[in-house]
């Protein structure tokens, strides 16, 4: 992390770790709705002092943005479209600049949202005066510009991923998902194309194995024993057969012999551990109806975002995520109230074993 304010928190991406162009500055986003009471006290416009963060990281790498900004961009674009000023050198070289996405057919953007706001404004504003480019609706994964926020007044499109247009080729895939009983906004995604740098190493790591062994009171018996085995000593006597001259080819090919032997041996004598993949934890309350209402709703969430238009499927969804909130909210009461029993009787033995606390 390289910065942190109120609305926003900023990380960085090493280019020497990912063999990137340059470095990746990552910002993660809320800004509140322009009518809410928090940002009446505070003077700053969160987009003043967002402009001014990505000019000042912009000087050093590439820019995502990612986040609920509470802007409702239309169908307008995010681009400088026409310079009627020709003597204007900023807004030629502004207008110019789109060719990572002319090149790919998306310079322009799709969105289901066909609204725009204040705050849409000025982020629009935002992408055109610093060369940024607005993910939503023109990146594999999300083409047609989904909707993002799921309210009782409508839906709409404020959740976005925006990026340098120098790093767009490097954006594989970006995904709104199903809207959930989790929230009001869906959850969005986007991933990035990048190669880890290869270090050099002494030792070859992808010979050590994993360490998913259990170890009991006859594991070092069993060990020793298997230690013993013909195929264990043949092992070992090809390895001291290796050079005696302890240069770094020979010790790296030492090493990596010696590994696979500890770990031949131990898949022979020890026992595996458990993944433990299989197991399902529900938080408190969570009983055999919470999970069928909770199923039913997670179906309409699918319907809603294949049925973008269908008040009816919209509704029913509503409806259901209030009633699977009111469901769970008196199971985790009671739970909870019997948790905080079991603690109190504990307490009870002991304070009557041990005295009071």
């Amino acid at each position: 992390m390289v910065k942190e304010s109120d609305c926003f928190v900023w990380l960085k991406i090493n280019k020497s770790s990912f063999s990137l162009r340059s470095d990746v500055y990552i910002c993660a986003c809320y800004i509140p709705p322009d009518n809410s009471s928090y940002l009446k006290h505070h003077d700053d416009d969160p987009f003043l002092s967002l402009e001014n963060d990505v000019c000042e990281y912009k000087a050093n790498g590439d820019i995502i943005i990612c986040g609920d900004l509470n802007a409702r961009t239309g169908i307008k674009p995010d681009y400088i479209s026409d310079c009627n000023d020709i003597g204007d050198i900023d807004n030629i070289i502004l207008s110019s600049s789109n060719s990572a996405l002319d090149k790919q057919g998306r310079k322009n953007r799709n969105n289901v949202d066909k609204f725009s706001n204040l705050y849409g404004n000025k982020l629009l504003s935002l992408c055109q005066s610093l060369n940024l480019r607005i993910l939503n609706g023109r990146t594999l994964g999300d083409l047609s510009g989904n909707y993002t926020s799921f309210q009782h007044n409508g839906k709409s499109v404020v959740d976005y991923f925006i990026s340098d247009e120098q790093i767009i080729n490097n954006i594989a895939i970006m995904n709104v998902s199903q809207p959930t009983h989790l929230s009001d906004h869906a959850h969005i995604n986007c991933s990035l194309k990048l190669a880890v740098a290869q270090k050099p190493t002494s030792m070859n790591h992808a010979h050590m194995g994993k360490l998913d062994y259990k170890w009991d009171k006859n594991s070092g018996y069993a060990f020793k024993e298997t230690l013993k085995l013909p195929i264990i000593k043949d092992k070992l006597s090809e390895l001291s057969q290796i050079n005696n001259v302890m240069d770094q080819v020979n010790i790296n090919e030492y090493c990596t012999k010696l590994v696979d032997i500890y770990n031949l041996a131990s898949k022979i004598s020890l026992k595996r551990k458990r993944s433990g993949k299989n197991i399902k934890k529900h938080t408190l309350g969570f009983d055999y109806d919470c999970i069928q209402l909770k199923k039913h709703v997670l179906h309409l969430g699918n319907l809603v975002a294949k049925y973008l238009t269908n008040p009816i499927i919209y509704g029913k969804f509503l409806t259901e995520k209030n009633n699977l909130k009111s469901l769970l909210k008196p199971r985790k009461m009671k739970q909870k109230k019997k948790c905080l029993m079991i603690l109190y009787t504990l307490r009870k033995k002991i304070q009557k074993n041990f005295g009071s606390w």
